[in-house]
């Protein structure tokens, strides 16, 4: 009972005339940093009584009151001024402005959360390229505006303009801004940034960044080779490099061609030729040529000469043969070891590919088995049981005849004498009999030609037309079976061309001309 009496008592002295608080102002959602929002307020009471009207603003940082004015409170609305409330950078993040009534002794009568706004530190900038990929020396052109965080256009201030490390600015002119920006010739290639960023007074900011792509432009071309002196057999890497502006290695698909010492093609292919030079390849200069759209060049390397042979014995005969790649011209030694063996050294020259052989019998006349060394290339090959048949020689043959003779009649002298004096006559008639039986072929030719030209005039002057081959088909074949069978008598016999009389049924040679 007595605490209800003690309540009722608390309520008699409370005042119950409500208050009402109206905002006047319009006030934005959002605003930047060092804005200022305009205030004012529309208040009424239910009764005349006097006391304070206060503002506060409370935000995510801190909490302020801004305003406190006394006021007298009448039942009627009137209105309030409050001065501009300035934002700043401690305000940042969502906030709030919260108004209020007090009597005189601070008993608060009304209190209303107005509105709630946010402060951001945020601009906008909005741009636009010409191009966003561009070759060296071409002009980049770039064009935009700056806005504060409500879309409303900057009057003044520079943007500033950074293309990777390079900054230029350009000046707002009610809020736009253009710049153009000649890329550099000897830029890198590919992906570059673009950075536009704008700061006022205030520390509100804004920053856009954009890639831009420079093309690359092909400023020379090379050919890269494992090395440049090279021997048959070896592995020959050639790669062509394409450079940019910027002296980069790019990308490349240059047409790659190889040509040996006598201009012959020997490899081609893409950006990158792999090959294994021939047992056999050419000594000397050898070219490359590289081509793209833009450039033509030539590099050149070396293959060295190999000077080698290779040797092999087969029945009784060395076979020597060219593994190199240049003219072999020298002389290999070769050892025959055994009863009537002998050393000798054989004088070779072959091309490359080529062989030849050395019978070891026009050496080792008597023949026989052997063991045989090869020396060639400062290398010795050893043969063992070789069986050397005896020299067919016709020189070896006669001497062999006049010693065997000799061993037989030694007692006398003048049997071997008398072969040797037959041989060297036998050799000599011969030789001299061909060349006699030329000479005779020859001139009967020439007399027999000579003897028809005179009967064939002889018998114009008398006005006799001479028959021109009027014989019958038999009649030919008879004469050049004839003449066939006489020259092979007469060669066979070692005579030049003699005339015969023909069988009385048959014409003679110059019958042709009656």
């Amino acid at each position: 009972m007595k605490k209800f009496i003690l309540i009722l008592i608390l309520l008699s002295f409370m005042p119950f005339a409500s208050a009402e608080i109206n905002l006047l102002s319009n006030i934005e959602n959002i605003y930047n940093v060092n804005e200022k929002i305009p205030l004012k307020l529309s208040i009424s009471h239910g009764e005349f009584i006097d006391g304070f009207v206060k503002a506060s603003l409370i935000c995510e940082k801190t909490k302020m009151e801004f305003f406190i004015s006394p006021i007298a409170l009448k039942t009627s609305q009137q209105e309030i001024n409050i001065p501009e409330l300035r934002l700043t950078k401690n305000m940042l993040g969502k906030c709030s402005l919260e108004f209020s009534l007090t009597d005189n002794s601070d008993i608060l009568i009304e209190k209303k959360t107005i509105k709630i706004f946010e402060v951001s530190e945020n601009l906008n900038l909005e741009h636009n390229l010409n191009k966003d990929k561009l070759l060296p020396n071409e002009e980049l052109e770039i064009t935009g505006n700056v806005k504060n965080v409500r879309g409303e256009l900057i009057n003044n201030g520079k943007v500033k303009i950074f293309f990777d490390d390079i900054e230029s600015s350009a000046d707002l002119n009610k809020g736009k801004f253009s710049y153009n920006y000649r890329i550099p010739g000897n830029i890198k290639s590919n992906a570059h940034l673009l950075k536009l960023n704008f700061e006022d007074n205030n520390g509100n900011k804004v920053l856009k960044e954009s890639g831009i792509g420079v093309i690359p432009k092909p400023s020379k071309l090379k050919n890269l080779v494992n090395k440049l002196d090279f021997l048959p057999k070896e592995k020959v890497i050639i790669e062509s490099l394409l450079y940019d502006q910027a002296d980069d290695i790019i990308e490349n698909n240059a047409k790659i061609k190889v040509y040996d010492a006598n201009n012959d093609l020997i490899a081609e292919g893409n950006k990158k030729v792999e090959f294994t030079l021939d047992q056999y390849a050419l000594p000397g200069e050898w070219i490359i040529k590289s081509s793209t759209e833009d450039f033509n060049i030539e590099s050149k390397f070396n293959v060295g000469k190999i000077k080698k042979v290779e040797t092999y014995v087969e029945n009784g005969i060395v076979y020597v043969k060219n593994i190199g790649n240049t003219e072999f011209d020298d002389k290999v030694k070769i050892e025959a070891i055994g009863e009537n063996g002998k050393e000798f050294y054989a004088n070779i020259k072959i091309d490359p590919k080529e062989s030849k052989a050395v019978r070891l019998s026009d050496e080792i006349k008597q023949g026989g088995l052997f063991n045989v060394n090869v020396i060639a290339n400062n290398e010795k090959k050893s043969y063992s049981n070789i069986n050397v048949p005896e020299s067919n020689d016709i020189l070896y043959l006669t001497g062999r005849v006049v010693s065997d003779t000799g061993n037989l009649v030694v007692d006398k002298p003048y049997i071997p004498l008398s072969i040797i004096v037959f041989l060297a006559s036998l050799i000599f008639f011969r030789r001299t009999s061909k060349k006699n039986y030329e000479k005779r072929w020859q001139r009967d030719a020439q007399e027999g030609f000579t003897i028809a030209k005179k009967i064939e005039q002889d018998k114009m002057k008398s006005g006799i037309k001479p028959r021109r081959f009027k014989i019958d088909e038999n009649e030919a074949k008879d004469f050049r079976d004839r003449m066939l069978k006489n020259s092979e008598e007469n060669k066979n016999n070692n005579q030049g061309y003699l005339y015969k009389n023909p069988p009385k049924d048959k014409g003679n040679l110059f019958g042709m001309f009656d």
